[in-house]
């Protein structure tokens, strides 16, 4: 693993990360925060590293959502607006 921790890192953790934020198993969040330091250990700078890089995919990827629902908000008041348009003031499709 020490060989190939460059490609190993980033694979774990998001998982590791998940796991620390409140497994509901107490066993497997205490063996994943020994990994954990395991790994910070094994090269700390690394480690470090992928877990910026996991925060700035986590906030990128919520930025995204938060776009795609106000995208979408705005497709249904235009749709709503249309609607209105098209009913017209009798509110009866002409």
């Amino acid at each position: 693993m020490t060989h190939h921790r460059a490609a190993i890192f980033p694979l774990l953790i998001e998982a590791l990360e998940d796991n620390a934020g409140g497994h509901w198993n107490s066993a497997v969040h205490q063996l994943t925060l020994n990994v954990m330091k395991l790994l910070q250990d094994m090269d700390e700078a690394l480690y470090e590293q992928c877990r910026q890089q996991l925060v700035q995919q986590r906030k990128a990827a919520a930025f995204a959502e938060a776009k795609r629902q106000k995208d979408w908000a705005d497709i249904q008041a235009l749709a709503s607006q249309r609607q209105l348009q098209i009913a017209g003031p009798t509110g009866q499709v002409a």
